[in-house]
């Protein structure tokens, strides 16, 4: 599974998520990349909440990224 990332995604990440974190968030999206909430009306973009540095998911962080089944490949892009 290829990962690529907005701008905006790697700078409010790593302000958001430890390096374990973000690896368990990967492998989150690798073996169920359905695991997120589909948004309505967005073609589908996904919503996935997750625990941020010193809080847990209620007071985390929602990651909005879309899987790209054909490529195998998903793109973050907000957190």
């Amino acid at each position: 599974m290829l990962f690529t990332e907005t701008a905006v995604f790697t700078k409010r990440v790593k302000e958001l998520l430890d390096d374990d974190a973000y690896r368990l968030l990967q492998v989150r999206l690798m073996i169920s990349p359905e695991a997120g909430d589909l948004i309505e009306g967005t073609g589908g973009l996904r919503k996935l909440r997750v625990a941020a540095n010193g809080h847990g998911k209620r007071g985390g962080a929602r990651v909005i990224y879309y899987h790209f089944i054909s490529k195998s490949q998903i793109a973050l892009l907000y957190i």
